[in-house]
């Protein structure tokens, strides 16, 4: 085990290697005017004081235009604003409102930032007011109209919370084939306890960008490396099949009992689960307009869950000497590794957004040898979609005895599960719903 934690360490290490390349974006010219739409879109724009001293940058309203306001009577940059102004310099961005004239001067180019907070439209005029090289003021000082407009908030993309329904058929390994299958339908969520990336944007996206580039400053203090801590909640539930065992004796003097795998039989399971660990940023290589993009980023939670399963009874059979047997309900309980697929852009994150692998031991009362530490292994891979709604996934479902232990291939001490499933976006289907695009 610690061998195989210490393989984990050195990819996750190697994954994470960074890729420098710099915050800002090839400059647009300043003047005009620029439209920003959604959450924390940015634009960059060249500096026409660049070079320059007693340099000022300021956000007018349309009055302070009419009123001929300056720089030094506007109201320029606020606490908290909705568009925010910010200076790239060395290829690092950076937003502050105390903007001196030097670091003015010094900036390779003007970051303007919306960062909505309602539904509605802002209008601002960012002026730049400053004296060239020759000590002459720039006349007429040069002004950017900025719109920022941000639509009615939609629900269905918090990225605190998701819910799939998977749909399909699974084969169960029953003695020693996949011959038995059934129908399943299972409802999966999770949500987000805490999630220092989701923080990290709202409050210091600077320091986000930063770090999910790789490159963090000495004050950003990442550690060893980039990462976000996060809490996350697990949860599933439905219907789904499970293996039945009935119980026979003979006749014969002394008597002796045959426990036999009958089949596989509907049944309600369910489970929730609590991971804590990090998101680690990976580098990625520039996309096309209309790509997915690569996978920008990995989760790795320490998790543990607890489960339920009713597991159906077995009528009498006389003729075979098999006696009747109540339904029961099995607990199991399981901790190990989690490694998710995950993402820190809006939008997709990759063609296997959704992805993950879990690993780890426990126990489970539906088997005879439920206190074996219990090898579970649970791994999911949707397939690249056109859409957002609906997705072809394969699953892989391990829940059996310690491997290499000599009790392994025990008769009905555990199951083997792959399963061809559609999965659907409960929210996105919410949203056509509810007259979304």
């Amino acid at each position: 085990m610690r061998t195989a934690c210490r393989i984990l360490a050195v990819i996750t290490i190697l994954l994470t290697l960074p890729l420098h390349a710099a915050d800002c974006p090839t400059p647009n010219d300043f003047g005009g005017t620029v439209a920003l739409s959604g959450n924390a879109s940015k634009v960059t724009l060249k500096n026409p004081a660049k070079g320059g001293s007693a340099a000022k940058i300021c956000l007018l309203t349309e009055g302070d235009l009419e009123n001929n306001h300056t720089c030094s009577t506007a109201d320029a940059l606020t606490a908290a604003p909705t568009v925010v102004v910010g200076l790239c310099t060395a290829g690092k961005d950076n937003f502050n409102s105390n903007l001196t004239s030097d670091a003015i001067a010094a900036a390779d180019a003007i970051l303007v930032e919306f960062r909505p907070a309602e539904a509605g439209q802002t209008v601002k005029f960012l002026r730049v007011e400053a004296k060239d090289a020759a000590g002459k003021d720039l006349n007429p000082s040069p002004v950017t109209k900025v719109v920022a407009t941000a639509g009615t908030p939609d629900f269905s993309t918090d990225s605190r919370y998701k819910v799939w329904l998977y749909t399909g058929y699974t084969y169960l390994r029953t003695k020693n084939d996949f011959k038995d299958g059934y129908p399943e339908l299972l409802a999966r969520f999770e949500t987000r306890l805490f999630d220092d990336a989701i923080y990290l944007e709202q409050t210091d996206p600077a320091k986000f960008d930063r770090m999910r580039k790789h490159l963090c400053l000495k004050t950003d203090h990442c550690g060893f490396f980039p990462h976000f801590n996060v809490f996350r909640l697990y949860g599933e539930t439905g219907l789904t099949g499970t293996t039945v065992a009935s119980t026979s004796t003979s006749m014969t003097n002394p008597p002796v009992t045959t426990t036999t795998v009958t089949g596989v039989k509907q049944a309600f399971s369910g489970n929730v689960g609590l991971g804590y660990g990090w998101t680690l940023p990976v580098t990625t290589r520039p996309t096309l307009p209309g790509e997915a993009g690569d996978t920008n980023a990995f989760t790795i939670l320490a998790v543990s869950r607890l489960g339920i399963v009713t597991v159906p009874g077995v009528d009498a059979d006389t003729t075979k000497n098999i006696v009747a047997k109540p339904g029961t309900t099995a607990f199991n309980w399981s901790t190990g590794i989690r490694i998710e697929n995950a993402n820190l852009l809006r939008g997709k994150g990759g063609n296997f957004e959704g992805a993950y692998f879990e690993f780890g031991f426990g126990e489970n009362e539906q088997f005879a040898l439920k206190k074996v530490p219990r090898l579970r292994v649970d791994g999911l891979v949707p397939l690249p979609a056109g859409s957002d709604l609906v997705r072809f996934a394969l699953r892989l479902q391990l829940d059996t005895t310690r491997p290499f232990n000599r009790k392994e291939n025990s008769e009905s001490n555990g199951e083997i599960r792959i399963s061809g499933l559609f999965n659907i976006d409960l929210k996105e289907l919410a949203r056509r719903f509810g007259g979304g695009k």
